[in-house]
């Protein structure tokens, strides 16, 4: 019987063994494509000219990365998006609508697409384009933010999409955007700094 219980015992160490071996080249695998796909995501958000954030709505907190800082015409350490920082910046025509739909995409924990007007440091005005997206669990939202340059019939300012599809855009209707897992590496990437104010 002891004998029985040492052999099945190094059997098992020995499958540990061989599963280990198996699972480092899988996870070196996946490590791998999934360092490609952020790398082609990243290299995407470069050409269009975005910045991502991350907003933490439990402790409303919002992290930038470095092209939101030169997109909103600020310097990164000077100036903080937190404690009514982005609020500030949104022109003041543009302010409530703004934040009646960001409320509203919160609400629903949906999609919020808008264009709006910013005020840069220097006074000049900027037409920005936002795309964003709130957890299900209503935990966060995130997004990406680029210079409104070209406005198109699908992404018209105001659109705002829940995740059953329907729409409060009053124009007609609207993409409804994809079910997918919004969370973002924002929150746990090294080189993202967090600001708190």
């Amino acid at each position: 019987m002891k004998a029985c219980r040492l052999t099945i015992s190094k059997t098992l160490n020995m499958l540990l063994v061989v599963l280990g071996y198996v699972s480092i080249p899988l996870y070196m695998w996946e490590r791998h494509a999934y360092t490609i796909e952020r790398e082609k995501f990243q290299s995407a958000l470069v050409a269009a000219d975005a910045g991502r954030w991350y907003w933490n709505l439990d402790e409303n907190e919002i992290f930038w990365d470095d092209q939101m800082f030169t997109l909103f015409g600020r310097v990164k350490g000077q100036w903080n998006p937190n404690n009514g920082g982005f609020d500030a910046i949104i022109h003041p025509e543009d302010r409530d609508r703004v934040n009646a739909r960001i409320l509203k995409a919160i609400e629903d924990r949906g999609g919020y697409q808008d264009i709006f007007r910013i005020v840069t440091s220097s006074g000049e005005v900027r037409e920005i384009r936002a795309a964003a997206m709130v957890s299900r669990d209503g935990k966060y939202m995130t997004g990406i933010n680029l210079p409104a340059i070209h406005r198109s019939g699908n992404f018209d300012s105001g659109m705002n999409t829940n995740r059953a599809g329907s729409s409060s855009h009053q124009d007609g209707p609207v993409p409804v955007l994809p079910e997918f897992d919004y969370t973002t590496d924002l929150e746990v990437e090294a080189e993202s700094v967090q600001i708190s104010g």
